[in-house]
């Protein structure tokens, strides 16, 4: 609460309000682990995520974090915080006289009645919810879409090309999560995705989301490894390009909407200050230089595949009704113009603001015109597409409907052996719908109407083997240390770490090949310890059930602390190739975070971000009594603040000769 307030008090986004934000974070990491049966009564993750999405998007304006930045902002944040320790203040006391037990057990609800149920009790975390969706998302696919494209370029006849292509695997399945304690992606994203794979890899996928426990997933891992057909991996590597190509086309979407963003913050724009900011901000998404855009935008291929699954289903079928020849009829009509007229809105929003930013390298040459010229280049971009949006949309609507009309119609008279073919029919023409208009109203209804959609749901359980007997395990512990003592004395990372550490760290193949065997060690052993994440110390490392969790599941809280978990991850790999560990025994200590000394940590690094800026001031007003003082309290002269400026700079700003020669 204390550090709400002082955020609350800052103007600005600067170094304070940074630092403070972070302190906040790292204690929601902990009280979220202590609390966790109020993930039922408080959005845990979802503060969380955007507050460090947050913090993200003012440290890099580039990229993914842009996205983060035009979807949340300073008064959004404090908003969300605001609320949140106040239901958690109340929630504490609701449960301050439970036995412990009960405080770190989950409760047993689907995401989407937990959602439901904290927005009607707090209306104003709606939008958070809604924030966190567009954002996660983002994170989620970009995370999917690096794995893939890493195991596309592994080579699946080898033992480590393999393992490549298991750790996207897992990856997919964690990712693919929307549960209550790890709320991933969106359930319609998911659906989609998987709804673009064959049957056997979606199966997979689904049975590795699905599995309750580190083990169990484990084992699953274990039965792909296992696989006897030599084009197995192969054709695993084809099945997931298919959900590759959605998923750019997907973050490509993200991208176009805040072009929109920022091309409408340009007609609002009434300075040239302001205007110079948001082509900045458009520079930043780097969209000339993407070379997934090409291979995003669908081409008519994919109208064609449509038209060619309806052509070999309905052939299979005998008497056609009338009315099912009508509906098939006006399919092919409709297909046909879709094919001659297919217009992309991302390429058109793309080649559009191309030629504004085109524009805006010479715009301040030509005045008041170029302005004008700019923004009138900028509008037509803007509500010709706008038009086009709303067309297509209606349209894309009224061809599904006819499609509706067609499977209920023949539903009843598809055959067993052609289900299949159905199902992927089904799956394709909602894909291809979902990915030009997103998740709308009446493309959700559409597919609730359908059975076929509920086999990619989340269930509460799956279909768990029995436990794996000690002498498997101790055989299949030992075959993974082996497989993993030899790539790490292959890599040089064994005796010689920190001379390698660099060409380790740029490696992401041999990355995913050490994290895929030290989550298979680490779920092999019968207990760890119940690590948690010691924040409070300078630099935190990751050991026990902390790190196994972070191989599975990831922890974005490592994404604003200064440590490196790949380091951790390596250290952890070469412990346990160089000493004999019983897979019986606990593996780390037992470390219980202590919040008065996150406190004190807090307190401290704040103390010295103001000596620090104390020093800078003085500098920047030309005070050499205030900068000797600020230096004898600890500033560093050689400092630098969070937009890299050194002293001189700020000795250069005040316009001093005395302070720049000091």
């Amino acid at each position: 609460m204390a550090c709400i307030e002082k955020l609350k008090a800052s103007d600005t986004v600067d170094e304070r309000f940074i630092h403070l934000s972070k302190c906040i974070a790292r204690n929601v990491y902990v009280l979220k682990r202590q609390l966790k049966c109020t993930y039922s009564k408080l959005p845990w993750e979802e503060i969380e995520f955007c507050l460090i999405a947050f913090l993200n998007s003012r440290t890099t304006d580039e990229g993914i974090n842009l996205i983060y930045s035009s979807v949340l902002h300073k008064t959004k944040i404090l908003a969300y915080l605001d609320r949140f320790s106040c239901c958690l203040k109340t929630e504490s006391d609701n449960v301050k006289d439970s036995a412990t037990k009960k405080l770190y057990c989950y409760p047993n609800m689907k995401r989407e009645d937990v959602t439901k149920s904290i927005s009607s009790i707090s209306p104003e975390f709606v939008q958070l919810y809604e924030d966190y969706n567009a954002i996660r998302d983002v994170h989620s696919l970009e995370k999917i879409k690096n794995s893939i494209k890493l195991s596309l370029s592994a080579e699946p006849t080898t033992k480590e090309g393999q393992l490549v292509v298991i750790r996207t695997l897992q990856v997919c399945g964690e990712y693919f999560k929307n549960t209550v304690e790890s709320p991933k992606l969106s359930t319609s994203t998911v659906e989609m995705l998987l709804s673009l794979l064959p049957r056997n890899t979606r199966q997979i996928i689904i049975n590795l989301r699905d599995s309750l426990s580190h083990s169990k997933s484990s084992g699953k891992r274990m039965d792909i490894e296992k696989n006897e057909d030599p084009n197995f991996f192969k054709n695993i590597q084809n099945d997931i390009k298919k959900i590759n190509s959605a998923i750019i086309q997907m973050l490509l979407k993200s991208k176009i909407s805040v072009v929109k963003l920022f091309m409408q913050k340009i007609l609002d724009s009434e300075t040239l200050e302001e205007i110079q900011e948001n082509i900045t901000a458009l520079n930043n998404l780097k969209l000339a230089k993407s070379t997934d855009f090409g291979n995003s935008i669908t081409s008519s291929d994919d109208i064609s595949e449509i038209e060619k699954l309806v052509k070999d289903l309905t052939n299979k079928m005998s008497n056609k009704t009338y009315y099912e020849k009508q509906l098939l009829a006006i399919i092919y009509h409709t297909l046909d113009i879709e094919k001659r007229k297919f217009d992309s809105l991302e390429a058109n929003y793309l080649s559009g603001t191309l030629n504004c930013l085109a524009l805006l390298k010479h715009f301040r040459k030509f005045g008041e015109n170029g302005v004008r010229m700019l923004k009138a280049q900028t509008n037509r971009v803007l509500t010709t597409n706008a038009s086009k949006e709303v067309v297509q949309s209606a349209d894309l609507e009224d061809t599904l409907r006819t499609f509706m009309k067609l499977f209920l119609c023949i539903s009843s008279k598809v055959s067993k052996e052609d289900e299949e073919l159905f199902e992927t029919l089904i799956f394709k023409v909602f894909a291809f719908v979902e990915l030009r208009v997103g998740n709308v109203k009446w493309l959700t209804k559409f597919r609730d109407e359908l059975k076929y959609f509920d086999k990619l749901k989340t269930t509460s359980s799956c279909s768990e083997k029995g436990a794996t007997n000690k002498v498997m395990q101790s055989e299949h512990l030992t075959s993974k240390v082996s497989a993993l003592e030899e790539i790490l004395n292959k890599n040089n990372l064994t005796l010689q770490l920190a001379l390698n550490f660099s060409t380790y760290e740029s490696d992401k193949k041999i990355q995913a090949v050490v994290e895929m065997l030290l989550l298979d060690i680490m779920s092999i052993f019968k207990d760890l310890t119940h690590n948690l994440l010691s924040i409070e110390e300078n630099s935190p490392v990751l050991v026990g059930s902390s790190l196994r969790n972070h191989l599975a599941h990831g922890n974005v809280l490592f994404d604003i602390l200064q440590n490196k978990s790949s380091l951790s991850i390596v250290i952890n790999a070469k412990k346990i190739v160089t000493e004999k560990i019983d897979h019986q025994k606990k593996i780390g200590k037992l470390i219980s975070n202590d919040p008065i000394k996150l406190k004190t940590k807090c307190d401290q690094e704040l103390k010295i971000i103001d000596v620090q800026n104390s020093l800078f001031d003085a500098l920047k007003y030309g005070s050499l009594e205030e900068v000797k003082k600020s230096i004898e309290k600890g500033a560093d002269l050689k400092a630098r603040n969070q937009h890299l400026w050194t002293s001189l700079h700020f000795a250069a700003q005040g316009g001093n000769k005395q302070m720049e020669f000091f």
